[in-house]
């Protein structure tokens, strides 16, 4: 069978491009480029994205949540819209994967 359906919203999950829609103009502008990531924040991420393995072995999914709760200071709510760095998540991906096997 085919995966359930994720229970956050499609605009927060996964997370949105780094470029911006322009109201004024309707041309995509690419935002300011993000500061250097901290590699000691990304792998504490990375590990705090194990303690959602409980709910579901989604590595992607996890790792979101843990951006997220560090950016925002919360858990996403299910019509939670608010945007997390793209840089950041990516780099919390990539060091879960690259340990013990995603």
């Amino acid at each position: 069978g085919g995966k359930g359906v994720r229970p956050f919203t499609k605009c927060c999950y996964p997370p949105v491009c780094r470029l911006r829609q322009d109201r004024r103009t309707a041309a995509r502008v690419p935002m300011a480029p993000a500061p250097p990531i901290d590699p000691t924040l990304v792998a504490q991420l990375a590990e705090a994205s194990r303690e959602f393995d409980g709910t579901g072995a989604d590595p992607e999914r996890n790792c979101w949540l843990a951006v997220h709760q560090h950016v925002h200071g919360v858990l996403p709510s299910e019509y939670d819209i608010r945007e997390v760095p793209e840089d950041l998540y990516l780099a919390v991906l990539a060091q879960r994967r690259l340990s013990s096997g995603g």
